[in-house]
């Protein structure tokens, strides 16, 4: 026992130092005063260095929270973007440049055609029986609406663009009223909707004024000259985002038609699609999706699972490929007009083009390379061959 540290010599090395420590500070500061005052004043210094570093981090989470639930709330007006599967991949590639094919003569009987050069139609082109059908009001819904409020916006006489409209989804879209259209018709005219390929996909709804039913009102309407599609239909032409697939937007696609029949003066019983390459697998899909909404429906270069097909047998379709198509297969085609078919839908026409046309007429302006049978969609809207197309479309009633 050590009497001068008052610990015990048997104790650990640890202990004595603790005991000796403890020993010399009560000798110089028998009161405590100095460890108190130093505990008090070193209580301020932490407290006020974590609250340094509080303030910012509240004020970072704050922002960043904030930030999260925008984007969350503009996300869900739209829907999210995919990128095309199976098939429809080939429709999002890249186009395949090839020379000129030498064209044969015009056929188109049979359900086989071979390809020609096409023009964009003369404004009095006409085939036989040579006179469209009249656009009569019908009487479903007309006596308990009044005037129409027109929801997607147009002018009579003019091929509008919109951007994306959040009330359908997020798409943007070309809408065109006939010169004689007024807000106040009711059930009065057949409505057309045209479903671009993938090369018109993206933001700017005049990309999708390239070929097709858009160009040919456009055409009309700065030549002044008006030709079938400008005078006979309502032309719809949504644009879908550059990663989408029509599969995906075919809500969006709907919910646009029943605005138009509901409020602008379309005959609900006059309702017709028709789309190309990548819009090919749209009309095919979105036909099955809705049937009960379609008149009749022209796919064009497209494809789709033939699964769907029960779903097509009170559809009309007239279906156009090019057998030597090279970035659809024209095989695709085939299945589902088969399918169709074998579902027990008896009217359906398949013009199966042995030689399609390697590009549309507009192409070689825009600086689009040609695509070597792939653009059957010539023989199907322009000259002779469309305007048999848009008859047969008219004389179809839901």
């Amino acid at each position: 026992y050590d009497a001068t540290t008052n610990t015990n010599s048997a104790q650990p090395h640890c202990m004595k130092r603790r005991t000796q420590q403890k020993v010399q500070s009560q000798i110089d500061d028998p009161k405590g005063q100095a460890s108190s005052r130093m505990q008090c004043s070193s209580k301020p210094t932490t407290c006020s260095k974590a609250w340094q570093w509080t303030g910012p981090v509240i004020l970072l989470s704050t922002v960043l929270c904030g930030a999260y639930l925008l984007a969350i709330n503009r996300n869900s007006f739209q829907k999210n973007d995919f990128l095309p599967n199976e098939a429809e991949d080939a429709a999002s590639g890249k186009p395949v440049p090839t020379s000129n094919t030498q064209a044969a003569s015009p056929e188109l009987e049979s359900g086989r055609a071979t390809s020609t050069n096409h023009q964009y139609p003369s404004p009095d082109a006409r085939s036989e029986p040579g006179r469209m059908p009249t656009h009569e009001p019908s009487q479903s819904n007309s006596a308990s609406r009044g005037a129409s409020s027109n929801p997607l916006g147009g002018v009579a006489g003019a091929q509008i663009g919109k951007p994306k409209n959040l009330s359908v989804g997020g798409l943007s879209y070309l809408l065109y009223f006939p010169a004689e259209w007024t807000p106040q018709d009711q059930d009065k005219w057949p409505l057309l909707v045209f479903l671009h390929g993938q090369g018109e996909s993206g933001k700017d709804p005049s990309e999708v004024k390239l070929q097709g039913p858009p160009r040919l009102v456009e055409d009309a309407i700065a030549k002044h000259e008006p030709n079938t599609v400008s005078r006979e239909f309502v032309l719809l032409s949504p644009q879908k985002g550059s990663q989408q697939r029509w599969d995906d937007a075919g809500d969006e696609v709907h919910a646009m038609i029943q605005m138009l029949v509901n409020d602008s003066g379309c005959n609900r019983r006059k309702v017709y699609l028709t789309g190309i390459s990548a819009g090919g697998f749209g009309a095919w899909k979105i036909a099955a999706t809705y049937p009960e909404t379609f008149a009749a429906v022209v796919p064009i270069c497209g494809g789709g699972k033939p699964s769907m097909a029960p779903k097509l047998k009170d559809i009309p379709l007239w279906v156009f490929h090019g057998a030597n198509d090279v970035v659809i297969p024209v095989e695709l085609s085939d299945a589902l007009v088969q399918a169709v078919k074998a579902a027990g839908n008896q009217e359906v026409k398949y013009t199966r083009i042995e030689t399609a046309p390697d590009s549309d007429p507009s192409w070689a302006e825009a600086g689009i390379p040609n695509m070597q049978g792939h653009a059957s969609w010539v023989h199907a809207y322009y000259g002779a061959e469309g305007e048999q197309v848009y008859a047969w479309l008219l004389s179809h009633t839901k």
